[in-house]
């Protein structure tokens, strides 16, 4: 049988886009974002998120300001009792390219391990293999083991937040170029590093931050935190203002919400008040005159897609 040559022009178009939009998704991946101005905990945005939280004495539980989630465990390092705190991240799908960034302070703290610090991000990227990030006062790292450092690099951490970027060139081989930044500027350059002695990394793909070693302790505090190896986006903050009459959210590039308005909460019903407006990436504005005429209501946001 013989096709015109348009419906196969037009049937490998069709299958190049699926194509690309299949590489697109590997590529990037979806995006957890989360800020402490929000109000909100980590863990909050995302129900796959834990908060893993062995403290033995106070603070027991991390502690939100208007503008930092402080960290804290307890200087009670004997080597043997396991006090650590961390957000950890089970449920990701790592993408081609992994990149995690974080806006966080180190306060201070102290480590008993070369490889094992007090202010840590750390990402398994695939089976047994991955990289930590060590931020410690006066330098950053990454890691190899509990008592060796692949790289490490001179850095001012306890002075105020900074802004970390991780960049992974390809999450599923050892040897892959891992780039870190601060505040824009490169500070290193390592790789993705296969298990040591004890392992660093488990068999599946996590992402987690905090203090997640009983070989040290620390304080910290922490503004932000995103990564592009979420199943799905997390869940967006909506926050309203009355002068003038406005809606905003932070978004995701690319991805749809709506805007959804209820009267009584006891009802359950929820009617769309403004559908499939498209994430910038940045924060999205609305204006709604039903702020100023409305005595009473609520307000949600939900990702179309």
């Amino acid at each position: 049988m013989k096709y015109n040559e348009s419906v196969i022009m037009l049937l490998r178009a069709t299958a190049m886009l699926v194509f690309c939009m299949a590489c697109l998704s590997q590529l990037y991946g979806a995006e957890y974002l989360w800020r402490a101005s929000w109000g909100v905990f980590p863990d909050k945005l995302d129900s796959s998120v834990t908060l893993v939280n062995t403290n033995t004495i106070a603070p027991i539980n991390p502690v939100l300001t208007s503008t930092d989630m402080i960290l804290q465990t307890p200087a009670q390092y004997d080597g043997v009792s396991d006090n650590f705190m961390a957000y950890v991240f089970n449920s990701v799908q790592m993408p081609t390219q992994l990149v995690i960034e974080a806006e966080v302070q180190c306060v201070s703290g102290y480590s008993a391990k070369a490889g094992r610090p007090y202010l840590a991000i750390l990402f398994t990227t695939g089976s047994n293999i991955g990289g930590l990030l060590g931020i410690e006062a006066g330098d950053i790292y990454l890691s190899l083991d509990d008592t060796h450092r692949q790289v490490t690099a001179t850095a001012n951490t306890d002075d105020t937040n900074h802004l970390y970027r991780i960049e992974v060139d390809s999450t599923s081989t050892v040897g892959s170029p891992i780039r870190v930044y601060q505040d824009g500027v490169l500070a290193m350059t390592g790789s993705v590093a296969s298990n040591g002695s004890p392992p660093n990394w488990d068999a599946q793909p996590i992402i987690w931050f905090g203090d997640g070693t009983s070989w040290a302790y620390g304080t910290s505090r922490w503004r932000s935190f995103r990564h592009n190896a979420a199943t799905i986006p997390s869940k967006p903050v909506l926050f309203i203002g009355n002068t003038p009459e406005k809606l905003w959210w932070p978004s995701h590039s690319n991805v749809l919400y709506n805007v959804q308005q209820c009267s009584d909460l006891r009802s359950g019903v929820w009617l769309n008040a403004f559908t499939n407006i498209v994430g910038t990436g940045g924060t999205n504005l609305i204006f709604d005159t039903g702020l100023r005429t409305n005595q009473s209501g609520f307000y949600r946001v939900q990702s179309g897609n």
